[in-house]
Parts: C-alpha cells; structure tokens; sequence
C-alpha cells in the first residue's frame, strides 16, 4: 500500500490522473482505514475534474469533484471545487448547497466565499455578496482582485441599500424611491415593450430576470466610476443615472431600449461583432439613419468607411471623437439594411449560429446566404 501510495504521488505530479486514481484505489483495497490514502484518491480525483474541465469534458468532471467530496466530505475545497463546476454549468441551486457546505468545514476558504459573493451579486443580493466577498478579501489580504471586488460591491450596497424595488415578468428594477416613488410602474411598461418587440422580432427572450437600476448623476458615477457623458450602460446590469425622471422619461426610454439589446444579444453570444450589436442597439432605441446618409456618403468617397473586420472589435476603443461617430453610424446603417433587405429574423438566425459556436463568416451564410464580403458590397451600393 506505501509504495502505491508514493506511485500515485508520482503519478499525479507527472498529470497522469487517471493512473493515479487507478493506482490509489488498488492501495486503499490493502488498506481501506487508512486516512492518507483517501486523502490522495479524492485530492488525484479533483486534479482529474479540473483536467476534464479544461478539455470540455463537463458530465465527467462534475462527477469526479461529486466521488472527492464522497471520499472526504470534511474537506472545504472539493465542497467548493463541486460548487463552482455546477454553478458554472447551470445548476445553481445545487452549486449554492455544495458552496455552502465548503463554508460550513472551513469558514475562510476563500474560493466558496468568492464564487457565493459572486454568485449572490448577480442574483442582486447585494449584502450576502459583501458579507462572502468581505470574507473572502479577509481571509487572502493580497489578492489585489478580491479587494477590488468587494469595495465595489460594498459601493453598491451603500448606494443601494434603501432603494425601492420591483418586479414584472422579466426584470427587476431598483430606484431612490425616496426621489420618486412612481417611477417604478412607469419604467416596467417600457422595459417589457422592449423585451416584447425584440423577442417578437429576433426570437431572443433572455431566461434570467434583468436587473435594472436608476441612480441619481452623482451615485451613477460613484458605482460606475463612468464619464459624466455616459447615459447608461450594461455590465451585467443595465446602470442609468436620471436626473428629473418625467421631464427625461423619452431619453430615459430610449436608453434602456438601447441597453436591453446589449443584454439580449449577451443572452445568446459572448461573440457578436460590435457593428451588429451597436447597429441593433440604435435601431430599438428609435435611432434614424436618415440622419447619417450625408456623413456615410461622403465618408464612402473619400474612402475612408470602415470594414466589418474593423467594426468588430468594441468601438471604446475609439480614441477619436469623429471615428467612433462614424463607426456608429456605418452600425446603424448596415443594420437598417438587413432589417429591410433580409428582415430581423434572419438577424436573429445570425445571432443564433454565433451562439451555437459557429464562425462569422458561416454563420452570415447561414442567415442571409451570402458572404461577408457580399453583405457588405450590397449595402455599400445603398450609400
């Protein structure tokens, strides 16, 4: 059984796994009682998940960290290590249980107090995500990203602390209710306008609720840090600082239809071009691109419109002014034209075969049966 034992050892610094798991099983046959042994099995189990992971194996890996928790149930880390893997892959409920086991065998293991912070903020609890993330922080002083994590949630939770909330079908909202206690019910008919037409349009009804959160100028920029410019923005929640909320409630309604596009498309890819997802955002914000023919047109003989490949990229990379006008307006205008050339839902089509994993250039055949390029030559010859 020892010289199993320092085998498997061998076996695991070397990344063999599964020889090791193999080679620690036939030890613990000679000598089921002993604690070590188990220790190495469910330790050489979780190096094994966390290869599985790393090669798309996600079934195989899950079940691996589920025998080390079996095999050492007292043991924080393959509690946390089941947790994160089911959090990540969609089992949440189950992932929280594992989370909080490894919370309850070690109150600072750091990896479950992590992921519930992390977990608890984009449920829109934000003081179990400051508690978690404030343990967390403590338990590992040096991690620069963990102290970055919680004081900017604890930032939020200050601001947010007794703001008014509510529900409808697909959002929740949170204001300064003290401010104005009606803006709550007006906010939810615009919010489910915006999910009924994109959803009717490009087929794309997100399945989590949306948070949606309303600050004063002066808090917008203390959560965000955001330039006094910026009208909103979407990190995983839709943030609009609004001054007078009826006076601006027609700005205020575009905003968050612009918004809520950015959050629709991020439902179904992490892959969308930013000329698509910029493009649309204007189109359901009530954007004409009218507007924008004299610029597009004048930009196109003077050679200087850009390309898909560069409209890409996220256009905050812009350093100049005129640029990014214009980058926005080629978005806009290439997506009116397909919106009229091919309808919005073979846009949704397009959007669908980014998320399935499919190529730019075969997810555009697919949608609109054509090329990039030949996309991109037919509304050229609309300027």
């Amino acid at each position: 059984a020892l010289q199993l034992n320092e085998e498997g050892i061998r076996l695991v610094s070397r990344g063999e796994y599964e020889k090791a798991i193999k080679t620690f099983t036939k030890a613990r046959r000679l000598q089921p009682a002993d604690v070590t042994l188990k220790q190495n099995l469910a330790t050489a189990r979780s190096r094994h998940a966390g290869a599985l992971l790393g090669a798309g194996k996600d079934a195989e890996a899950i079940q691996q960290f589920r025998l080390a928790v079996a095999l050492v149930p007292t043991e924080a880390v393959h509690h946390a290590n089941l947790g994160i893997a089911l959090v990540r892959f969609g089992k949440v409920a189950e992932g929280k249980k594992s989370l909080e086991a490894a919370v309850r065998a070690d109150a600072a293991c750091v990896a479950a107090h992590a992921e519930l912070g992390s977990l608890h903020y984009r449920e829109g609890d934000l003081f179990r995500a400051k508690d978690h993330l404030g343990k967390a922080a403590k338990a590992k002083p040096k991690s620069a990203d963990l102290k970055k994590a919680y004081e900017r949630v604890a930032r939020e939770y200050e601001v947010e602390k007794k703001f008014k909330s509510v529900e409808s079908d697909h959002f929740r909202i949170s204001w300064d209710g003290a401010q104005d206690a009606t803006v709550g019910d007006r906010l939810k008919i615009h919010l489910e306008d915006a999910y009924s037409e994109v959803a009717a349009d490009l087929g794309i009804r997100p399945e989590r609720k949306t948070r949606v959160i309303l600050y004063t100028r002066q808090n917008f920029k203390a959560v965000t840090g955001a330039h006094d410019w910026v009208g909103g923005l979407f990190d995983g929640r839709i943030r609009i600082p609004v001054q007078n909320f009826h006076k601006a409630e027609r700005e205020i309604r575009s905003t968050i239809r612009h918004e809520y596009v950015h959050v629709a498309v991020d439902s179904v890819t992490k892959k969308c071009p930013a000329w698509l997802n910029e493009g649309l955002a204007q189109h359901y914000e009530g954007r004409s691109v009218s507007t924008w023919l004299g610029t597009l047109s004048k930009a196109k003989r003077a050679d200087i419109l850009f390309s898909l490949k560069e409209l890409t990229p996220n256009f905050t990379a812009f350093k100049d002014a005129n640029r990014a006008r214009l980058a926005y307006a080629q978005s806009l205008s290439i997506v009116s034209f397909l919106m009229d050339e091919h309808g919005p839902k073979a846009i949704g089509t397009f959007l669908t075969a980014l998320g399935e994993g499919k190529k730019p250039e075969e997810a555009c055949r697919a949608a609109f049966t054509m090329s990039q390029a030949e996309l991109y030559e037919d509304w050229a010859e609309t300027l």
